[in-house]
């Protein structure tokens, strides 16, 4: 865990870089006021921690690159549109960047932001139809597959569950061959990042 020096001079550096002067303003600001060490981290944490790091983003760049920004923006209003807020924030930052097929450990990983533009015939929209999918699951796998890999957008968690169980786990949510605390510790395992 950060100190609060440490953690004031990250907020000023975000500042200073992003040239934001509201950013800039709030941080000094709470700097001024010295806030309480809880009250600073967690208003902290809401408002910054939670985008992929540096070294990762450049990982994805040189493996991935990056979708056009105007897409980017279209994709983010999507997501925003889907129900996903802060908890998935991570989750939202990947897809709006770096949306593709991927392919990884496990097969390929859908276009998922195209997937959702359209909606009709996506993944997902499939899978409610035809299993009864609850609505907290997105489905990330390509259907050449016969196994699933859902993310349950109530907890950022990955599920991935061979084929003959997927009945069971959308009854219990419990028989799955493998779970993933969060959509940053999947992605990273994905691709193999060390």
């Amino acid at each position: 865990k950060p100190s609060i020096p440490s953690v004031l001079l990250i907020g000023r550096h975000l500042a200073e870089t992003e040239g934001n002067k509201k950013i800039r303003a709030k941080t000094e600001r709470r700097r001024r006021k010295n806030l309480g060490k809880r009250s600073f981290i967690r208003s902290f944490i809401t408002w910054r921690i939670i985008m992929i790091d540096e070294n990762f983003t450049e990982f994805l760049d040189d493996e991935l690159g990056r979708i056009m920004p105007e897409q980017q923006a279209k994709y983010r209003k999507l997501f925003k549109e889907f129900g996903f807020d802060d908890r998935n924030q991570y989750f939202i930052d990947f897809w709006v960047t770096y949306s593709d097929e991927i392919y990884g450990k496990i097969g390929y990983l859908i276009d998922l932001a195209m997937d959702l533009e359209y909606f009709d015939s996506s993944q997902t929209e499939i899978l409610r139809k035809c299993l009864e999918l609850p609505n907290n699951f997105i489905s990330l796998l390509n259907n050449e597959l016969d196994d699933y890999l859902l993310y349950n957008k109530d907890t950022d968690e990955v599920f991935f569950i061979e084929s003959p169980e997927i009945e069971k786990f959308i009854k219990d949510g419990k028989h799955y061959a493998k779970q993933w605390e969060s959509f940053e510790t999947f992605i990273k395992g994905y691709l193999n990042y060390q």
